[in-house]
C-alpha cells in the first residue's frame, strides 16, 4: 500500500476514481443511508426503551420524547450538512475543528472521536460476545468479544467494497428484523391498555427531572449520524448527496423507532416495560413463550453487527485524516489499493480491543455522550467562525434559520452537558480528564511536528 494518491477524480487502471487521499469514490446515497441507519440503530433501541418507560410512564410522553430526539438530531445534522459540503474531506468533525480553530483543536477532536467511538465499538463487541456465548455455549463472552473486532478488521482490511457490501446487507437485515418484531407484536398483541396518569404539582416536578434524564438517554439512541461525514471523500457526489444522507437517514430511523415502540406498547404496558434491560425479549416471550428466546438473541446480534461495522468504517478515516495533517503517525496515512487506510485500521482495532472498561451501560453511555457533545459544541462554534473566516468559500448547502438554529442546538448541548455533570459527576470528571489530557498532548505534538493552520 502507498500513501501516494491519484488526484481527485483520477482512476488507476481497472480501478474506481480516487479522492485526494487515495480513497475510492464509490459510495452513493443508498450506501450512505445504510451507514446512517446502520450505526444509529444499535444497542440504544435494545437497551433504552425500558429506561424511558421507567422514567416517563406515559405512552404519549414516550412517543413525544422519541420525536423530540429526532428533531434535535435533524437540527444537528443540518449544521454538519453545511460543514461537510463546505469541506468534503475524509475525517468528519476533525477536519471542521482543525480548519476553524487550528491543529490542537483538531487533535483533541480527532483523537477523542477515536477513543469514544472505540469505547462504543468495544461495548458492542462485548455484548455480541455475550449473545454468541449464550447461543453456542462453547466460548466465553470475553473470548468472542475479542474475536469480533478482529473479524471486522479482516473484512475492512480487504477493502471498501466488501465493507460496503457487509454494511448494506446488515442494515437491510436489521431493519427487517425490527419491523418483523413489530409486526408480530401487532398481530399477536392484546392491544393498547393505557391508564391515564395522575398529575400533581410534586409529580410534575419529578416528571420534569425524569424527562431530562430520558432526553439524555434518547440523545444517545439517535447519535452516530455524523459517522457518514467521515466518509465524504468516498461519496461520489458529496456536496449534493451528504445532506440527503444525513436528513433522510435520521427520518428513517425515527420512523423505525416510533413503530418499534408502538409495537412494544401494543403488548406491554409502560409499567411492564419499566426497567427492563431488553424490552424486545419481554415482548417475544409474552407472545411466543420462553422457547423463542433464541430468536431475540439472534435479532439483537443482527442489530449490533451492522452498527459495529460502521465504527470500523469511520474510525480509520479519522486516523487517516489526522496522519495526513501530521497529527498522528505517518504510517496511518497509507491507503491500500482496495481503499482501506490499513495503518489507521490497525490502530483503531487495537483501541477497540483495549477499550473495554468496567461500569454500567448507563455510565458508559453518559461518558461517550459527554465527550461527543463537548466536541460537537466545538464544531458548532467552528461553523460560526468559518462563516467569518471562510466567507468566500462556496457553500452548496447552508444551515436554515442561521444563526438561530445552530445557537439553539448549542444551548441544548450545553443543557445536556450540565445535566450529565449533575447526574453523573464522576463520569463527567473522567470525560473532562480525557479531553484535557488530549489538549495537552495535542499542544506538544503540534509544536513537535510544527503543524500549522
Amino acid at each position: 500500500a502507498s500513501n501516494v494518491s491519484p488526484q481527485p477524480g483520477e482512476a488507476a487502471p481497472g480501478d474506481a476514481p480516487r479522492s485526494r487521499s487515495g480513497l475510492l469514490r464509490i459510495l452513493g446515497v443508498w450506501d450512505g443511508l445504510a451507514v446512517v441507519i446502520g450505526v444509529i440503530i444499535g444497542s440504544g433501541i435494545l437497551r433504552t426503551p425500558g429506561i424511558i418507560a421507567a422514567n416517563l410512564g406515559e405512552p404519549l410522553a414516550i412517543f413525544g420524547i422519541w420525536v423530540l430526539g429526532a428533531l434535535v438530531a435533524i437540527a444537528s445534522a443540518l449544521v454538519l450538512a453545511e460543514l461537510v459540503t463546505l469541506i468534503p474531506r475524509v475525517g468528519g468533525k476533525y477536519v471542521y475543528a482543525r480548519e476553524a480553530f487550528g491543529p490542537v483543536a483538531g487533535f483533541v477532536t480527532g483523537w477523542s472521536e477515536i477513543v469514544s467511538r472505540g469505547l462504543t465499538a468495544a461495548a458492542k463487541a462485548v455484548v455480541i460476545g455475550e449473545y454468541v456465548a449464550l447461543l453456542t455455549g462453547v466460548a466465553t463472552a470475553r473470548v468472542v468479544g475479542a474475536l469480533v473486532p478482529l473479524a471486522f478488521a479482516a473484512v475492512h482490511w480487504a477493502g471498501l467494497r466488501p465493507a460496503r457490501a457487509l454494511q448494506n446487507a446488515s442494515t437491510v437485515l436489521k431493519v427487517l428484523v425490527l419491523l418483523g418484531v413489530t409486526l408480530v407484536a401487532f398481530l399477536l398483541g392484546d392491544g393498547w391498555d393505557w391508564e391515564p396518569p395522575v398529575t400533581t404539582t410534586a409529580a410534575t416536578a419529578g416528571w420534569l427531572a425524569a424527562f431530562a434524564l430520558s432526553f439524555q438517554v434518547i440523545s444517545f439512541t439517535y447519535y452516530g449520524y455524523d459517522e457518514a461525514t467521515k466518509l465524504a471523500e468516498e461519496v461520489r457526489h458529496p456536496q449534493r448527496d451528504m445532506p440527503r444522507i444525513l436528513i433522510f437517514g435520521i427520518l428513517a430511523v425515527a420512523a423505525i423507532y416510533l413503530l418499534v415502540n408502538a409495537g412494544y406498547l401494543y403488548v406491554l404496558t409502560p409499567a411492564e416495560m419499566a426497567g427492563s434491560p431488553l424490552v424486545a425479549a419481554d415482548v417475544v416471550e409474552r407472545l411466543l413463550g420462553r422457547e423463542a428466546e433464541v430468536l431475540v438473541t439472534l435479532a439483537a446480534l443482527v442489530v449490533l453487527l451492522g452498527s459495529i461495522n460502521v465504527n470500523f468504517l469511520s474510525l480509520p478515516r479519522v486516523g487517516l485524516a489526522l496522519a495526513q495533517d501530521g497529527l498522528a503517525p505517518r504510517a496511518m496515512s497509507r491507503v491500500s489499493r482496495g481503499g482501506t487506510p490499513r495503518g489507521a485500521l490497525l490502530v483503531a482495532t487495537v483501541v477497540v480491543l483495549l477499550a473495554t472498561i468496567p461500569g454500567s451501560f448507563l455510565q458508559l453511555v453518559m461518558f461517550i455522550m459527554f465527550v461527543a457533545l463537548t466536541v460537537d459544541g466545538l464544531v458548532i462554534l467552528g461553523l460560526f467562525r468559518l462563516r467569518r473566516t471562510r466567507a468566500g468559500w462556496e457553500r452548496p448547502f447552508r444551515v436554515p434559520l442561521y444563526p438561530g438554529l445552530p445557537l439553539l442546538v448549542l444551548l441544548i448541548y450545553a443543557g445536556l452537558l450540565a445535566a450529565i455533570a449533575v447526574s453523573f459527576p464522576s463520569v463527567a470528571g473522567w470525560a473532562l480528564l480525557l479531553l484535557g489530557g488530549l489538549w495537552g498532548v495535542g499542544t506538544l505534538w503540534a509544536r513537535r511536528t510544527r503543524a500549522v493552520e
